[in-house]
């Protein structure tokens, strides 16, 4: 077998070019055309010529009101000094300032929104040599003004739920608040402290409502409140009592039991309330099914069994009308407990709404 192995020669031939270079940058006069060159900034910042040019005090970050001016200074020991000051917006490239005033050692800037949040920094020159000082930043301050307000978010259990609100003013502070008791009372979201709003959701927290509080030294604004609705699973299904939104419909499930028949079987019952908030009016009986989803995980209805004040009752209804009827399903007494009931809204042939009600046991 060949074997094939490194050519040794190639190796040293580049390791004595790169030797070779590496002195000839060394002798005095000599320069190698590989030789790095030091730019202005690296001679300034090297320690022999740190003496010679210095930035003793650095700008410092400024806070003001807005139509106030804001005032930048420095310390700077060398001789024959040069000034250009520059500005960085929150996105962007380092500028010079323009005029006058960008070219003096105190820069002067009036404050306004404009001009919130950017970053000055001044570039000293003497001679060949130069120095930067580090960068201040300038916060124009105003009484908080909210520019975007949280909206409506309907979520599963289980991902999470997103609110925004954009505001201006200057050194803002938010603080999101969540009311779990249709906004009579309301308490800080732990952690909420940015102008958006991440929270994990459960079945349960659906029917918050969440605002945010936006403040600085000049005031403070509170923003317009945000229904959650989170959507039921079988792994966490809705409670009874609970206010269920579908598509056109809304339902809650009031009371329910689970008893045993005479031919053994058993049998769960429920009373369901639904309101329907479509265009002009419905049929439950046509829009709505009502099933129990057994610990077995089959589906079980009413076995074609017809009784007094079921769906099939419930009149024709019109928007925002409501009615009551009686749910029931058939099924082995074995697979009732930790069962779930099943509503589903068939109105839109795209998306069925599909909501999960914990069963009697």
């Amino acid at each position: 077998m060949n074997k094939r192995h490194p050519s040794w020669s190639w190796i040293a031939l580049i390791l004595g070019a790169l030797f070779a270079s590496a002195t000839l940058a060394t002798v005095p006069g000599m320069a190698s055309p590989t030789a790095p060159v030091l730019t202005e900034a690296a001679i300034a910042d090297s320690p022999a010529q740190a003496k010679k040019l210095k930035i003793s005090r650095h700008p410092q970050a400024t806070t003001v009101r807005a139509g106030k001016k804001a005032r930048f200074k420095v310390a700077v020991k060398g001789k024959s000094l040069s000034y250009q000051w520059q500005v960085r917006k929150a996105t962007g490239k380092w500028k010079n300032v323009k005029g006058k005033a960008g070219k003096k050692k105190q820069l002067v800037v009036r404050a306004t929104r404009k001009v919130d949040g950017n970053r000055y920094r001044l570039v000293v020159r003497s001679g060949k040599l130069r120095a930067t000082s580090r960068a201040a930043k300038l916060t124009v301050l105003s009484k908080p003004r909210l520019s975007s307000q949280p909206a409506a978010s309907r979520v599963t259990s289980g991902t999470k739920a997103v609110f925004n609100a954009t505001a201006t003013g200057g050194a803002l502070k938010y603080q999101w608040q969540v009311s779990s008791d249709d906004q009579k009372t309301w308490s800080p979201v732990p952690g909420g402290r940015k102008a958006t709003l991440s929270i994990s959701t459960r079945t349960r927290d659906s029917g918050n409502y969440y605002r945010v509080r936006v403040t600085n030294r000049l005031g403070s604004v509170t923003s317009r409140t945000a229904l959650l609705y989170v959507d039921s699973t079988r792994q966490d299904p809705a409670r009874i009592g609970d206010a269920i939104m579908l598509n056109d419909w809304g339902a809650g499930f009031i009371v329910q039991i689970g008893d045993v028949l005479e031919t053994g079987d058993g049998v769960v019952m429920a009373q369901v309330s639904v309101c329907y908030f479509g265009e002009g009016s419905a049929n439950a009986w046509f829009d709505l099914d009502v099933e129990y989803l057994g610990n077995d995980n089959v589906v079980y209805d009413n076995a074609g069994i017809y009784l007094d004040g079921d769906i099939y009752d419930v009149p024709r209804l019109y928007t925002n009308g409501c009615a009551d009827f009686t749910a029931f399903a058939i099924l082995p007494t074995s697979a009732i407990a930790g069962g779930t009931w099943v509503i589903t809204d068939r109105t839109s042939f795209i998306d069925r709404r599909v909501a999960y009600v914990a069963g009697p046991w």
